[in-house]
């Protein structure tokens, strides 16, 4: 392999002060991506991968992941391949660059890496011959961001969500723009609630990045003070607007794992976390009593009903149909030939459902068995349990704050896993590998 020093390509740009450049370059990228559905299609790719080009040769190529993460099917072709396929090509491009006899790569990865590998080659291929060297490259884009940028420097981990957390508030905008809502009617009370979702396709989707953008904001200690707790109670109005129940519960729980963690918790901490609670009980009694009250009244709306429904012991109506796909789906598991339920083949991901199943159980680590097996699933958690035990011991140890980031997404990534299935979505990976 030739090794090429991208510092010899570009001297010029890396002495002119990169970090300003990539300033520029990531201020221009979030101005386009916030009139994706404005500007036309064409401009918007050209104006986002030339910029991608600027950060290849500064080697910064990868602060411009998050971007992908939140525009992925919206920034559209270029020259008959996806903008994001043009990414992860660029990206690979510049890894090989990255790559000398001193790089090392965690072996930690590679078990997982082979689970993904061997089910993208032996299920995915059965489906469509294409997908699963793309879906594998997506996959090991990720990993290689995470080990080769992130892992081993606490600079390129703090700018590579500062960036995070910017394309998320851009994001939130252009969903605005162009009215990206789900409207859910109840056959029942006749009750039409309104879901925003910003650049995703599903509410719960849009609750799971906010909810990432929220926690690495205050763990990572983003921002002055004052800005920092105006972005967190941004996103949490942003997450709000979803009205999902998921979000709002893991977003209780995970609050209370970081102020229990944090070692911050002070009388003025405690008196603010009371007067918040306060707040929230007024805003929920405030959407009840105000029905067409943007956001609270679908909201608290959506609340009543679950609470109702729990109080009736109607789980299946108080989890929204998971509980029931579930069971379901793990009856079909047990119905599975030995072989099956050891290596998995039963596909249930974001591509391809089996006939058997007929949709998502909601519940990753259910589907991940009708994946990839007994075997595979092991490996996966095992995988993540271990990761949040070495950064909850570190974390420990040094009280350092990039531990305590790194805890805290794989915390939003077990608990999320509960209530979705995302096997093989790049898009939910890097909180996993983190």
């Amino acid at each position: 392999m030739v090794i090429i020093n991208t510092d010899a390509i570009m001297p010029s740009i890396k002495k002119a002060g990169t970090v300003n450049i990539s300033n520029i370059t990531i201020g221009l990228m979030l101005i386009v991506s916030m009139l994706v559905g404005v500007l036309p299609s064409i401009v918007v790719a050209a104006i986002i991968l030339a910029c991608c080009a600027v950060l290849f040769f500064l080697d910064d190529l990868y602060l411009a992941y998050p971007f992908m993460i939140f525009y992925y099917h919206l920034y559209g072709m270029f020259l008959g391949l996806s903008v994001y396929r043009w990414f992860t090509l660029i990206f690979i491009i510049a890894v090989l660059f990255k790559v000398n006899k001193k790089t090392r790569i965690d072996k930690k990865y590679f078990l997982p890496l082979v689970v993904y590998l061997l089910y993208m080659a032996i299920v995915v291929s059965s489906y469509d011959a294409q997908r699963p060297i793309f879906g594998f490259l997506n996959i090991l884009c990720c990993v290689l961001l995470v080990a080769l940028y992130i892992d081993n420097s606490p600079e390129n981990l703090r700018k590579f969500f500062a960036v995070y957390v910017f394309v998320a508030i851009v994001a939130f905008i252009t969903g605005i723009i162009n009215d990206n809502t789900l409207i859910e009617g109840n056959e029942y009370t006749m009750v039409e609630i309104s879901r925003f979702q910003a650049t995703f396709e599903d509410p719960n989707y849009m609750g799971f990045f906010y909810t990432i953008a929220v926690f690495v904001t205050a763990s990572l200690g983003l921002f002055r003070p004052v800005w920092r707790w105006t972005v967190i109670v941004l996103l949490n109005i942003m997450i709000m607007s979803t009205v999902s129940m998921t979000a709002i519960v893991v977003n209780v729980i995970l609050w209370l794992l970081y102020f229990a963690l944090s070692k911050k918790i002070k009388l003025s901490a405690t008196i603010a976390g009371v007067a918040v609670v306060v707040l929230l009980v007024g805003l929920y009694e405030y959407g009840l009593n105000h029905s067409s009250a943007p956001v609270l009244g679908d909201t608290s709306y959506r609340i009543q009903q679950k609470l109702i429904e729990w109080r009736e012991g109607d789980l299946s109506g108080f989890t929204t149909g998971r509980t029931d796909h579930a069971i379901a789906h793990f009856k079909c598991f047990l119905d599975q030939p030995f072989w099956k339920k050891l290596f998995g083949g039963t596909p249930v991901n974001s591509g391809y459902i089996a006939n058997e199943v007929y949709a998502t159980a909601h519940n990753e680590y259910i589907d991940m068995l009708l994946n990839v097996g007994i075997i595979g699933t092991f490996i996966m958690v095992w995988f993540i349990l271990k990761n949040t035990v070495t950064h909850f011991s570190e974390y420990i140890k040094s009280n350092s704050d990039i531990s305590f980031c790194r805890l805290m997404c794989n915390f939003v990534w077990i608990s999320y896993a509960f209530t979705l299935t995302i096997f093989t979505d790049f898009r939910f990976i890097l909180p996993f590998f983190i």
